[in-house]
């Protein structure tokens, strides 16, 4: 019989009782509760004191969860009450300045964001375009998702409203103020739209000028989307032809296992452009997604059947498939009547390849176009740096001139461009470098690869990987580790 009053030794001095381990047991630790604000006035007393802003403070932690649970629960009573904390009902934003808006940007972009959202958005307008022309820059890229919604939120009641030329000052200034280097702007998709809204084009191009490397990991894929398509517009619509190409282009070839109607839309217009660019078929990419090939090859029949016979210059099967009338469905029938115009160009180029000189006469018969309509179609391109070309004399003759004028203001602005995206390129690739170079898992996978050759050498292996962690919190000249701008084996993105 077991005495129950004296204690219970381990039964092996290997293996320690069950009572004994349970000394050395971890302790089950609890996620620490989320405690959300009970009522507006909390809320907006949160806003109002907290700062700095910053990414999982005691703000934006709730703010986020405020905005998750008044979505998942919209049909509750919970999630009205909810809605109705984030919205900050009852309390008046009317009478903030400019300062208190900007001093609580992050806050007050999910309130009127969730504002805008609701039946009342006529009242929450005035109060948005104002935060979007004061809201602080630092605030905003804590949250750039969220800005790119309250951006969407302002051109959606702007509309409604048919205020949108109003909106478009304030969108402006909020894509400024919320670029964030070289990662993608959804705010930039919504100034893009408003552009297209207002017929601003020339404004909307400048804004393409921006340079994107990266893209926050949730950004909405119908954001980008819709950024490439609204460039391309907008980029067809001023007359630059080959960046509209291939900024279609890009949308349409973006992975994906659904089609989106932006993309097949972007696929229609990118080998119409692609043909007033360079008046030759498109080929999309192998990696296009096969979902997308498939589509296509369903979707635009017409399409292929205008590039194809306009690649091989069969003018008059180029006339005949122009009728179709997909063309003004899909709304590109000013691309279409763009593309027919521009016959006499490309012949005129054919031409180019044999005569140096020839009577503008004889030109426009082979042509076959007036004089005076070949006369103002080589000015075009001598104008946009196409040809380099002269007429003179009487009858008036036209030259050619073989040698391209690399001093002209259109190959001046081309190189200017070109020389602005590789030092864009150059700089931010110095960057990944500087950033990789510092990383403890690369640094322990190249401390792997040299041991491995230094191993098959002489059969001696270097230090272990997890010894090399003390080198990684400051780190100092390592000639047998190369950084990654100095070894083209070190490829490592």
């Amino acid at each position: 019989m077991v005495d129950p009053s004296r204690s219970a030794g381990p039964s092996h001095a290997g293996f320690p009782s069950a009572s004994e381990y349970a000394q050395f047991a971890p302790t089950a630790q609890t996620a620490p509760v989320l405690r959300l604000p009970s009522s507006a006035a909390a809320l907006h007393e949160l806003i109002v004191t907290t700062k700095p802003v910053r990414a999982g403070d005691p703000l934006i932690t709730p703010l986020e969860a405020l905005a998750g649970s008044s979505l998942a629960d919209k049909s509750s009573n919970r999630g009205g009450s909810f809605q109705n904390i984030l919205t900050l009902n009852g309390i008046n934003l009317a009478t903030l300045t400019d300062a208190q808006l900007r001093q609580g940007t992050a806050g007050y972009v999910f309130v009127l964001g969730a504002r805008l959202g609701s039946d009342k958005f006529e009242d929450t307008l005035p109060l948005a375009l104002r935060l979007a022309a004061v809201a602080d820059p630092e605030q905003l890229a804590v949250i750039p998702t969220r800005v790119a919604e309250f951006a969407w939120g302002i051109l959606q009641a702007a509309e409604a409203a048919k205020e949108v030329p109003r909106a478009l000052g304030p969108l402006q200034t909020l894509l400024d103020a919320s670029s964030n280097g070289s990662y993608f702007n959804g705010v930039h998709a919504v100034f893009l739209e408003a552009t297209l809204l207002t017929g601003n084009y020339d404004v909307g191009y400048q804004s393409i000028r921006r340079i994107y490397l990266s893209v926050h990991k949730d950004t909405p894929y119908l954001d980008v989307l819709t950024y490439h398509h609204h460039a391309g517009t907008v980029t067809a619509t001023v007359g630059e032809f080959a960046q509209a190409a291939e900024l279609f282009v890009f949308a349409a070839a973006m992975p994906t296992e659904s089609v989106s109607a932006i993309q097949v839309a972007c696929a229609k217009r990118a080998i119409l452009c692609e043909l007033l660019a360079t008046g030759k078929n498109l080929h999309f990419p192998k990696y296009t997604s096969s979902a997308v090939n498939r589509m296509l090859d369903k979707s635009i029949p017409d399409y292929l059947k205008l590039a194809k016979a306009f690649d091989a210059r069969d003018w008059k099967a180029v006339e005949e498939a122009a009728q179709a009338p997909v063309f003004r469905h899909d709304c590109n029938r000013g691309l279409v009547v763009q593309i027919l115009g521009s016959i006499p160009k490309r012949r005129i180029l054919r031409l180019r390849q044999t005569y140096s000189r020839l009577t503008l006469a004889d030109l426009a018969a082979k042509v076959e176009s007036a004089p005076a309509l070949v006369a103002a179609a080589i000015e075009r391109m001598v104008g946009s740096g196409e040809i380099q070309a002269t007429i003179s004399g009487t009858p008036p003759v036209v030259t050619f001139v073989d040698d391209d004028d690399y001093a002209s203001a259109v190959n001046i602005a081309k190189l200017k461009r070109t020389h602005e995206i590789a030092a864009f390129l150059k700089s931010d690739l110095a960057q990944a470098s500087r950033t990789l170079s510092l990383s403890p898992e690369y640094l322990k996978k190249q401390v792997q690869k040299i041991d491995g050759k230094d191993k098959g050498r002489d059969g001696k292996g270097g230090r272990r990987p997890e010894q090399f962690g003390m080198f990684t919190d400051d780190i100092g000249p390592a000639p047998t580790v190369r950084g990654v701008g100095s070894n083209l084996d070190d490829v490592g993105f």
